[in-house]
């Protein structure tokens, strides 16, 4: 999630969450909102999820298919430290490998499975729950950060499955407004899809399902499913850089993309950090990647300059 603060809208009484970066993944901390009532997940909800031996178990108890895990710290190649307050691929890692993190109540291993990780957004309304989209993601060769998503085709028959997974998501965790389901579809099982998280916030997909729907239409019962040829992705900063007005009229005059979550002027940018969002409408998604890197290296480069 980018450094920036991002504001979404409580339709019951028209107004505003302001929701900062990484405040959702520490909300454990915040006793004092515990008694808030909010449009969104219940702060008891979000943190339950939190919790890694209750979180698998419960979607095993529901007969929900999951990676292989366990709460005792191992040692073999074949599993994955993660934690389960993870976001953009932060506190993920194959296990001998770089970042190290240190362990704590949130911390889990996971068996590595190879194969493609999908997210699904859906909305719940008074017990109606609309599909939004199913998305790719793609990822930093290197680890698992995040550098984005796009909107993903799929068969009927894969979709009726995901909504009646979602459908006992939803009930067993009393998931409420915008929520998605992250999965890992392995290779050698393409019609078997394995939840590996429940995001119960809003995140990167925002943007995706405001270009689809609009602003507000998704927000409704029995909204329709829809697919267009949407990417979204995160740029990272390559060094670290001093942004100023020259920065930001430099990026702006690449006119393929659509940019959100700007920079500020007059602020610093460390390497690793994210820039920004770019958003752009595709044709084929064999490209994707290699779009997104002749992107990511003209938007720094147009950077290093003004430095």
């Amino acid at each position: 999630m980018l450094k920036r603060n991002l504001n979404f809208l409580d339709p019951d009484n028209q107004s505003y969450l302001i929701l900062g970066s990484g405040f959702m993944e520490n909300s454990h901390n915040y006793n004092f909102l515990k008694k808030r009532k909010f449009f969104w997940n219940s702060f008891e909800t979000i943190n339950s999820l939190k919790d890694p031996d209750f979180f698998f178990k419960k979607l095993e108890l529901i007969g929900i298919d999951v990676p292989e895990w366990t709460l005792k710290q191992t040692g073999s190649s074949k599993y994955l430290k993660k934690k389960t307050i993870s976001y953009g691929g932060k506190f993920v890692t194959r296990l001998g490998k770089k970042p190290h993190f240190d362990s704590d109540k949130f911390t889990y291993y996971q068996k590595f499975i190879k194969g493609k990780i999908i997210s699904v957004q859906f909305y719940i309304f008074d017990n109606v729950i609309n599909l939004l989209c199913i998305c790719s993601q793609f990822h930093d060769k290197d680890n698992f950060r995040l550098e984005g998503i796009f909107l993903k085709k799929t068969t009927k028959n894969f979709k009726k499955k995901i909504e009646l997974i979602v459908k006992k998501v939803s009930k067993a965790f009393n998931l409420k407004g915008i929520n998605s389901l992250d999965f890992i579809v392995p290779e050698s099982k393409i019609n078997n899809p394995k939840l590996i998280e429940i995001n119960s916030r809003p995140g990167l997909s925002l943007n995706l399902i405001s270009r689809l729907y609009g602003t507000r239409s998704f927000l409704k019962k029995n909204v329709d499913f829809r697919h267009e040829n949407y990417v979204t992705s995160i740029i990272y900063s390559q060094n670290n850089y001093n942004i100023n007005n020259q920065s930001l009229i430099e990026m702006k005059k690449i006119k393929t993309v659509t940019f959100t979550e700007l920079p500020i002027s007059n602020t610093k940018i460390m390497k690793g950090d994210p820039i920004c969002l770019v958003h752009q409408k595709f044709k084929n998604d064999r490209l994707i990647k290699k779009n997104y890197y002749d992107l990511s290296q003209d938007i720094n480069s147009r950077l290093k300059k003004c430095n």
